[in-house]
């Protein structure tokens, strides 16, 4: 019991020291592009800039905190927080979701997922290389009209943004991930 207890101060004592950086976001982002490439990413090293409401989301918070910004809702194994019509990443729109699952009662706060269609996953590959370049891995062909199997990968520091083609109830679907790089890594 005693490592349960340690592990969670420490993470409280982490998160307090990462926690000067919510109000230390970058925006808006300079008309340069070298410059606001280099902004974003400096961003995305802390966390998740909610541009329209100017909510910073620290990466490794705990999870109980994210109800400061939206509402939660539990459901059955899980708890998500939802973020509906935010722009994020130089003014892309996008819904946000966060999920937390049940059996990992100490997990912290580490990337976003989720879902999207075709047209919105070419809307952002194309946004994403117009603000913080081409992807360092792309697979996947954005002019085909077809679902396609692949993914996009952007990576600094210890972040990654993955845009990519799971298998969904019987069909495609495109995720996009955003998050420290070991989390994200961790699904698909």
């Amino acid at each position: 019991m005693l490592p349960i207890i340690l592990i969670g101060i420490y993470n409280y004592l982490y998160f307090l020291f990462k926690l000067k950086f919510k109000n230390k976001f970058i925006f808006p982002y300079s008309n340069d592009y070298e410059l606001r490439e280099n902004q974003i990413w400096k961003n995305l090293a802390y966390g998740l800039l909610i541009e329209n409401k100017k909510q910073f989301l620290i990466w490794e918070m705990p999870f109980s905190l994210l109800s400061n910004y939206t509402k939660k809702e539990k459901s059955g194994d899980r708890t998500t927080w939802y973020f509906n019509n935010n722009k994020i990443l130089n003014g892309f729109e996008l819904n946000i979701q966060i999920v937390k699952w049940n059996i990992e009662p100490f997990k912290k706060f580490e990337f976003i997922e989720y879902t999207i269609n075709k047209e919105t996953a070419d809307k952002l590959i194309k946004h994403l290389s117009e603000n913080i370049g081409n992807p360092e891995i792309n697979s996947i062909n954005i002019n085909s009209d077809d679902y396609y199997i692949g993914k996009c990968e952007w990576e600094k520091f210890d972040i990654k943004i993955k845009i990519l083609t799971a298998e969904f109830q019987g069909g495609f679907a495109y995720k996009i991930q955003i998050g420290k790089k070991h989390a994200v890594d961790m699904y698909y």
